[in-house]
């Protein structure tokens, strides 16, 4: 049996306010065939690329910390 490799690629918002949206977008470099890619990130966000597609994305809440740091 041949494994087949492929290279995911991830970006993410690049500069987002706090409580806003970032959106991370995982992509390959040709569609996805036979079963979708499914990518977990380390926060639990789960991206899928379904067959056919080359990229999925998923939205995720920024923190709103703006108090987190109390007084200064």
């Amino acid at each position: 049996d041949t494994i087949d490799t492929s290279t995911v690629n991830l970006t993410a918002t690049s500069t987002v306010a706090e409580g806003g949206t970032v959106v991370y977008t995982a992509s390959v470099s040709a569609p996805v065939t036979g079963s979708p890619v499914v990518v977990t990130l380390s926060n639990g966000q789960i991206i899928t690329i379904p067959v056919g597609a080359s990229s999925g994305s998923v939205n995720f809440a920024a923190p709103n910390d703006a108090l987190a740091g109390g007084s200064s």
